[in-house]
């Protein structure tokens, strides 16, 4: 077992961690996607919505739509980017923290201290595939 997820609510792990990382992929496209459906809603009205007939209801959906999506995409483009980076030196959450204690104790004695499990870049990202 890596980590328990609460969006999930599902343990992250060997055996699903190649569903989770698509499944966080898929998150940050459509967060993406939604974005630019947003930006272009707004910068490519073509008048059909009269805003003053209806109350300004369009204006407040937009804000409100941009209020969630642009923090939501940022947290979930940085939750891909570090387990891309966890996928790259082979660790997992657990042992990325393990790795820092490991790390500044080895320091302290003048040794060095090389991940046990770190194939490579390439390797590391084709074991995490299959």
């Amino acid at each position: 077992m890596d980590h328990h997820c609460i969006w999930i609510n599902n343990c992250v792990g060997h055996a699903n961690y190649k569903v989770f990382i698509i499944f966080v992929m898929y998150a940050v496209i459509a967060c993406v996607y939604s974005l630019v459906l947003l930006v272009g809603s707004v910068v490519y009205d073509d008048g059909l919505r009269n805003d003053e007939k209806n109350g300004g209801s369009f204006r407040t959906v937009y804000v409100f739509s941009g209020l969630l999506m642009v923090p939501l995409s940022i947290a979930l483009c940085v939750l891909l980017g570090w387990h891309i980076y966890l996928i790259l030196h082979n660790k997992t959450t657990i042992e990325y923290h393990e790795g820092v204690r490991a790390l500044w104790l080895a320091e302290k004695v003048g040794s060095i201290y090389k991940h046990p499990y770190d194939l490579g870049p390439y390797e590391n990202l084709t074991s995490v595939g299959t």
